[in-house]
């Protein structure tokens, strides 16, 4: 079942993609392989980040639950690393928020809150214990509202932990903004 909601995530990716893409006069014939070389050597460009942006929206309301990873409900790195695979930029293997801060803060292309920018916060650079995504300068999307207690999908629901949109000013901890 989860193979197939990651096929439908990516087929609806690809049409987001051709949809995006045509316009700038690639034929929409041309096979997956070549839209995605076409889409990926943008790394950064507008078009990634609206996509990033649209597709994380599309899962405002989702539970909140920790340690989720999908479909059903994500935890802060597991909705992050769902936004980036749509993007193909998903690093390898189960990251928290710590090992998503220590992979990009070595590969980011700069610093600073901008649309798409991973937000990282927590106690330090080495105590990262959530991360989130600038959705523009003043709001970012994040799955939140619970931590470690919220354990189950009907503790998600009766706190109301969910993937939402928020102002960055909502918290005071924040520690890292990094452009991806």
């Amino acid at each position: 079942m989860r193979s197939l909601l990651k096929n439908i995530k990516k087929t609806s990716l690809l049409l987001t993609l051709i949809k995006i893409i045509t316009p700038m006069g690639i034929a929409e014939g041309q096979s997956k392989n070549v839209l995605l070389k076409c889409f990926i050597g943008f790394r950064g460009s507008q078009m990634e980040t609206k996509l990033m942006v649209d597709y994380s929206k599309s899962f405002i309301g989702k539970p909140y639950l920790w340690g989720g990873e999908g479909p059903e409900a994500y935890d802060c790195s597991g909705f992050i690393q769902e936004v980036l695979s749509c993007i193909g930029y998903d690093p390898t293997g189960d990251q928290t928020a710590q090992g998503l801060y220590n992979y990009f803060s070595k590969t980011a292309r700069g610093k600073g809150i901008a649309a798409g920018s991973l937000l990282f916060w927590g106690k330090s650079i080495n105590r990262v214990t959530h991360v989130s995504m600038a959705i523009n300068f003043f709001q970012h999307i994040e799955a939140g509202g619970g931590g470690r207690a919220i354990n189950s999908l009907q503790k998600a629901k009766t706190s109301g932990a969910m993937i939402r949109i928020r102002p960055i000013v909502s918290r005071n901890d924040l520690l890292a903004a990094i452009k991806i």
